[in-house]
């Protein structure tokens, strides 16, 4: 794979897992919201006889363990792309430098 299919494939994916890591942040709020009316208008003692609250708990739970899951690839991106910014800029500094030691001096050819 090339350069930029690498770069533009990380690209994507970090932009991919951020979306999906706010969709998760917009579930979990709704889930606490949800969460919360169902305690005010059912009371802790009797949602929590007639379970109606448990599939809200479990769902939570397993989305911040994806969330979890989620960050850590998004950082592990996020570090590659980084890697690969600054491997194209030295190699561009250097592709640069070695243009100008060739040029020939910038007073040579005074009149």
């Amino acid at each position: 794979m090339s350069y930029e299919n690498d770069v533009a494939f990380y690209e994507f994916a970090e932009s991919f897992v951020a979306d999906q890591v706010k969709f998760i942040n917009l579930m979990l709020q709704e889930i606490r919201k949800r969460d919360k009316r169902c305690k005010e208008v059912l009371g802790d003692s009797y949602g929590k006889a007639i379970g109606f609250l448990t599939p809200f708990l479990k769902c939570g739970s397993e989305l911040r363990k994806v969330r979890t899951d989620l960050g850590v690839y998004l950082a592990t991106t996020r570090v590659i792309l980084e890697n690969e910014y600054i491997r194209q800029l030295k190699t561009s500094r250097k592709a640069k430098n070695k243009h100008t030691e060739n040029s020939p001096p910038k007073n040579h050819l005074r009149v």
